[in-house]
């Protein structure tokens, strides 16, 4: 079911439209990708879409991300933001790296000629997790730049690799070379901590 809603113009019988509602299977076809759910509301003046439901999700040749609670997605700025418990699944020959959060933003770019946009840069806040195949990391915000393949956590770090921890403030992650930076803060006088088991 579609339901627009609309206003009444300047010019006489001229009637604008205000908002678009699709209810059940709803899809929406974007540079970005396909996004499902159960409820889309569009509002055509401020070119902003929400999209909730079971099962939430948006599928690209590059990703696929999902969420709890909702999407919102911004056209005219090429911006998303999932919110519930966010994921994002980068896939690899070597295996998948995800990104979980409660509220994950991504920001898209036109790819010139192709008529398609490509994730730019994406932020977490909330209980951030990246999970590569080898580690996985948390921490309570993080940003993540598609263009160099890396990303940083900072608050209540820890990088655990095997029976292996590590802990700090902040941590710089190179998912292209599978390389991981730790550093402290200045309250700890810029130390990290480990422990190892070596095999």
């Amino acid at each position: 079911t579609m339901t627009a809603t609309y206003k009444e113009g300047q010019k006489e019988n001229k009637f604008l439209p205000q908002t678009l509602r699709a209810e059940n299977d709803v899809r929406i076809s974007t540079p970005d990708g396909i996004a499902y759910g159960d409820l889309a509301i569009y509002d055509i003046s401020k070119e902003t879409a929400t999209l909730t439901g079971a099962n939430l999700r948006l599928e690209s040749d590059n990703f696929k991300l999902s969420a709890n609670d909702k999407f919102e997605y911004f056209v005219k700025l090429g911006k998303l933001s999932a919110s519930g418990r966010a994921k994002l699944i980068q896939e690899s020959e070597d295996g998948n790296n995800v990104i979980e959060a409660d509220k994950l933003t991504a920001n898209f770019l036109s790819n010139e000629g192709q008529g398609d946009r490509q994730l730019e840069k994406m932020e977490a806040v909330g209980n951030v997790v990246i999970t590569t195949p080898t580690e996985t990391i948390t921490g309570n915000q993080g940003f993540y730049n598609k263009m160099t393949n890396q990303a940083e956590l900072s608050g209540d770090v820890k990088i655990i690799r095997g029976a292996n921890i590590l802990e700090g403030a902040v941590a710089n992650v190179d998912l292209t070379a599978n390389i991981s930076t730790l550093s402290g803060s200045e309250k700890d006088k810029g130390r990290v901590s480990g422990v190892f088991y070596p095999e």
